[in-house]
C-alpha cells in the first residue's frame, strides 16, 4: 500500500505516525513549499526516553522519489487544500490531475490554535475550511475533547498540535479507510510522550 500526505509540517508528522503505524506500507511526506524543511525526529527522540517506543524509530519520511511520479501511484493521498498561488505543482485543483483512478483521497484540516486568541482563530480555521470544503474539518476533532488538551504544548506555536490532536485525527483516518488503529500500548506511549511536539520525558 502506498500513502502520500501532501501538505506543511503537520502533515510531515501525519506520515510519521502512519509510517510508525504500518511499517510494511509506503507512507511519505511531499512538502507543497520549499520552506516546509522537514522536522528533526532524531533530535526530537533524543530527548524522550527510548524505552517508551514499542517499534524501530523512524527519523525521515520526506519521499525519496520523484514526488509527482509518486503521488501517481499511490493508493491513498491525504492531503492540505491549497491555492495556485500557494504551491505551484501541488494546489488542489493541479493535485488532483495526479491521483489516478482507484486511489482515494481524503482533504485534512491544518491546525492553528492561538493560545492568546482561541476562539478567534478556530473560527477562522473553520470559515476558511468550510469555503474550501474540507473534508476532515477541525472542529470535528477539537469539539469532542476539552479545550485544554488540544492547545498547541508550546504557547507560541500555534502550528504544533498536541499529541492528543494527531491520536484524535489519526482515529478518524484510520475509521475512515478501515485501517488498523494503535494498540493502547501505543497509544498511551503517544500521549504520555508527548510525541513529536508536546511534552517529553528523559
Amino acid at each position: 500500500m502506498k500513502i502520500a500526505f501532501v501538505g506543511n509540517c503537520q502533515f510531515e508528522s501525519l506520515a510519521w505516525y502512519f509510517k510508525y503505524l504500518l511499517p510494511n506500507d509506503e507512507c511519505w511526506w511531499i512538502s507543497w513549499h520549499e520552506r516546509y524543511g522537514g522536522y528533526n525526529f532524531q533530535a526530537k527522540l533524543n530527548e524522550v526516553n527510548h524505552e517508551f517506543f514499542t517499534k524501530d524509530f523512524i527519523s525521515n519520511v520526506r519521499c525519496p522519489y520523484n514526488s509527482i511520479d509518486y503521488i501517481k501511484s499511490c493508493d491513498y493521498v491525504i492531503y492540505l487544500k491549497m491555492r495556485k498561488h500557494g504551491s505551484p505543482n501541488y494546489h488542489t485543483e493541479k493535485l488532483k490531475t495526479y491521483f489516478n483512478d482507484k486511489c482515494k483521497t481524503l482533504s485534512v484540516t491544518s491546525y492553528y490554535i492561538n493560545t492568546d486568541k482561541y476562539n478567534e482563530t478556530l473560527k477562522g480555521t473553520i470559515k476558511r475550511e468550510k469555503e474550501r470544503n474540507t473534508e476532515m474539518r477541525i472542529d470535528q476533532i477539537i469539539n469532542q475533547h476539552n479545550k485544554n488538551e488540544m492547545l498547541p504544548r508550546r504557547q507560541h506555536e500555534p502550528n504544533h498540535p498536541p499529541s492528543n490532536y494527531f491520536l484524535k485525527l489519526i482515529e478518524l483516518i484510520c475509521e475512515r479507510f478501515d485501517w488498523q488503529y494503535f494498540s493502547k500500548k501505543d497509544h498511551d506511549m503517544f500521549l504520555k510522550t508527548g510525541f513529536p511536539h508536546g511534552v517529553n520525558l528523559t
